[in-house]
Formats: C-alpha cells, sequence, structure tokens
C-alpha cells in the first residue's frame, strides 16, 4: 500500500486561505468571521470532531480490514513524508499557530484516508475538508455532534 500520488499532488494545486474574509460559495456550512478562527480551531468540539473522525476510520479497519490496517504505521511514514514540501508552500499567515497544527492533523489524516478509501464509508470526512481548502477557506469547527452537524469554516 501507498500514499495515493493523486492524494499529494491535489494538497500542492491548493491557493492556500485564498478566500479567508470572503463569503463562501460551500454548501451546508456555516461562516465565521475570521476574528473567530483561533477560538474554533482551538474548541474541544472541533478537536473532538476531528479526532472521533480519525478514530471512525482506524476503527473499521481494525474491526474490518485488519490486515490492511497493519500497514497503518508505514503509510503513517509515507504521508508525513509526503507532505515536506507542501510546508514551504504556505503563507506565512500559517507560521507558528494554531492554524498551522490543526492543518497538519487534518492533512495527515486526508492521506491516510485516501490510501484506505477504497474500504472506508463514503463519504469521506477529510477528503470534504479538502475541499473547503480548495475553496480558499479553512474548515474550523463543528456545530452538533460529529458525525451529525454542520462544519463551521473560516
Amino acid at each position: 500500500m501507498q500514499i495515493p500520488a493523486a492524494a499529494i499532488e491535489r494538497l500542492l494545486r491548493i491557493d492556500w486561505l485564498a478566500n479567508i474574509g470572503k463569503p463562501a460559495s460551500l454548501a451546508g456550512v456555516r461562516q465565521i468571521d475570521q476574528g473567530e478562527l483561533g477560538s474554533s480551531l482551538a474548541s474541544d468540539a472541533w478537536e473532538a470532531t476531528t479526532l472521533e473522525a480519525r478514530n471512525a476510520v482506524t476503527g473499521r479497519l481494525a474491526r474490518l480490514h485488519p490486515g490492511q490496517y497493519q500497514a497503518w504505521n508505514e503509510l503513517a511514514g509515507q504521508a508525513k513524508t509526503a507532505l515536506q514540501p507542501l510546508w514551504q508552500k504556505l503563507p506565512v499567515a500559517l507560521a507558528n499557530n494554531a492554524t498551522l497544527d490543526d492543518l497538519q492533523w487534518i492533512l495527515h489524516a486526508y492521506l491516510m484516508e485516501a490510501a484506505y478509501r477504497d474500504v472506508l464509508l463514503q463519504p469521506l470526512f477529510f477528503d470534504s475538508l479538502i475541499k473547503v481548502y480548495e475553496a480558499g477557506h479553512i474548515p474550523c469547527g463543528w456545530d452538533g455532534e460529529w458525525p451529525n452537524g454542520q462544519l463551521v469554516i473560516c
């Protein structure tokens, strides 16, 4: 198993933060003001949501695809290495803050999800977050209890 090259290329094509502060054209999300970004990213609700989504991936793999799940640690290393060129492309605004920490967690989870895509339930949570980045915004919160609820973006 490998991290799909197409998933890495997708991340490298993103124009990061291009539409922060502008109205979003994404359906089914709640947009917050840029001034609320830090507190939303640091919220227990957002951390719990992304952790539960990642746990859903690993739980499914461990239960239903234990043979493939054995490759998790090797793939995690591949994902970490694959993300290195991306850190050079990111805007200076992301350096040394909660936004970067959150982004690292989400992108790593996205690459892991992409590697196991064929055996996971659709729609894929972290893939949906990449769509927000592609639109030039940042996923930063969740209203409700995951998986029910609504994504919050900035």
